[in-house]
């Protein structure tokens, strides 16, 4: 039980965290998308099982991975500048 609220929590907290990304805009909307994605994947896997629910489960880890990585890439690579920032005027 506290196995399955675990990892619903943390599928919530994953498809919200892709959201941010992307709405913000300081960090590369895709990267945003690819963990979205992966999250989505991960919440349609419980009902499934097998090879299927196993590969689903797999693509999910690897897009949350290459879109973490590319964040990582993204800070890593910014060499002391501030990333772009959007000013919203009213």
């Amino acid at each position: 039980m506290y196995l399955l609220v675990a990892s619903l929590l943390f599928a919530v907290g994953r498809v919200l965290l892709g959201i941010a990304t992307m709405r913000a805009g300081v960090l590369p909307r895709w990267a945003g998308l690819l963990i979205l994605v992966g999250a989505v994947l991960n919440l349609v896997n419980f009902p499934l099982s097998g090879v299927i629910g196993g590969i689903v489960l797999l693509v999910a880890f690897v897009l949350f991975a290459l879109g973490l990585g590319w964040i990582g890439y993204v800070l890593w690579t910014a060499k002391g500048e501030a990333l772009r920032q959007t000013v919203l005027t009213p």
